[in-house]
């Protein structure tokens, strides 16, 4: 039977390594975007236990995965077997090996077999290609989300996050738990066990969250999701002016408000400027998202008159096949060279983006400041502050399938 098998070496103990695979969140966090797959439920890491995904195994045709844990040997190795799936056999030895007191090779190998048997085998190239691809998407999380995690020292926050159940929270959730902090989703909806509601509309009773570290607000209505009408541009702004004052004014009645409030904002805030070079400190421009943007940042500010640091992440444009820009941005045809743009994009202007998989790391720097024991005048004057959350470079709407832009 044909086997891939793939390594990394981490800086991290090994325990620290074994204990991120243990915590809710991991296998979510651990897969590709591009590979249109769905953690149904997770039993943990044990002997017997079981996990059950919704996988595309090809275009339009999904395959439910049930796989069940077993060998577990703390914090050494755990295999994973296929109960159900689209392969006659599927598995997969995870193995750590400390390297020393801070360091941890991760080895992933997969052994599978293909129905039909000869003819069957005939596709494990593609299967080890993809492998191959959702593989290294793994070990650049993993070894990113850990340097990333490493800021907060061990301490445990408590963090709250409205949009949990959006795009950009889908993401960010699973890092926070990986990292082993409490997360605290912010519904709209009848909370279920861990969650609080809250209103974007009017007052509502924030006690739950009296003494948190950080909230982190990134709910707002989608400016993709539909033409500007001018019923559409009236939620885009109150959606993100008036639910940002809602929240704000909210925790500011608490005894003890959060330490930080990190806030997202848009790199619209600058307005239509071409190929001019923007930073943070640029002046705003005067379209409909910079007033949208100002606004939104604007509403935090009772919450920092009341001690909190304020943190606005000014996003570029989100690149995810799960929504957002980029499926209103590919085109009906797709060559095997190129993704081109449709004809409505404009391919002359620069677009500034991140990528899906690495969004959620732009908020450890900010996020895990508010674990250190800092008085609040310095952690005002160090870390408060309008930030890009973007790749240092920008590019025209157009991706070369070679291109990491293309992984996605």
């Amino acid at each position: 039977m044909p086997t891939y098998t793939r390594s990394i070496e981490l800086d991290a103990p090994r325990d620290a390594v074994w204990a991120w695979h243990l915590r809710p969140g991991a296998l979510t966090r651990l897969t590709p975007p591009f590979e249109s797959s769905e953690v149904l439920g997770s039993g943990g890491v044990s002997d017997g236990a079981r996990v059950t995904v919704r996988a595309e195994v090809m275009p339009w045709v999904d395959s439910i995965w049930t796989m069940e844990h077993y060998d577990v040997r703390p914090p050494e190795q755990f295999r994973d077997r296929m109960l159900r799936g689209p392969f006659d056999r599927w598995e997969h030895l995870h193995t750590f090996t400390a390297l020393g007191a801070r360091r941890t090779r991760a080895t992933d190998e997969i052994t599978w077999e293909l129905p039909l048997g000869a003819l069957g085998a005939l596709g494990d190239g593609i299967v080890r290609a993809r492998i191959d691809r959702m593989f290294r998407y793994r070990h650049l999380t993993l070894g990113a989300d850990l340097a990333e995690q490493g800021r907060a020292e061990g301490r445990t926050l408590r963090v709250a996050i409205t949009g949990a159940s959006g795009l950009l929270g889908r993401q960010l959730v699973p890092f926070l738990t990986t990292g082993g902090h409490q997360v605290t989703a912010l519904v709209r909806g009848t909370p279920a066990a861990g969650e609080v509601r809250w209103d974007p509309r009017r007052p509502w009773d924030a006690s739950a969250l009296d003494g948190y570290d950080a909230v982190i607000h990134l709910a707002g209505e989608s400016i993709a999701g539909g033409r500007w009408t001018a019923e559409r541009k009236a939620r885009i702004r109150s959606s993100r002016v008036e639910g940002t004052s809602s929240l704000v004014l909210a925790l500011a009645k608490l005894p003890h408000p959060p330490r930080t409030l990190i806030s997202a904002s848009a790199m619209g805030i600058y307005g239509d400027r071409g190929d001019e070079l923007l930073t943070e400190s640029s002046s705003d421009g005067t379209d409909f998202l910079a007033e949208v943007a100002r606004g939104w940042e604007n509403a935090a500010e009772p919450l920092g008159a009341a001690g909190t640091r304020l943190v606005h992440l000014r996003f570029g444009v989100l690149l995810s096949p799960a929504g957002g820009a980029l499926a209103k941005m590919l085109p009906v045809s797709i060559t095997t060279e190129q993704v081109k743009c449709s004809p409505e994009i404009d391919t002359d202007k620069p677009v500034s983006r991140q990528h899906e998989g690495t969004f959620a790391e732009y908020f450890g720097y900010p996020l895990y400041w508010a674990a250190q024991d800092f008085g609040a005048a310095n952690l005002q004057a160090d870390l408060a502050m309008p930030e890009f959350v973007s790749t240092p470079s920008v590019v025209l709407p157009q991706v070369d399938h070679d291109s990491d832009d293309a992984a996605v």
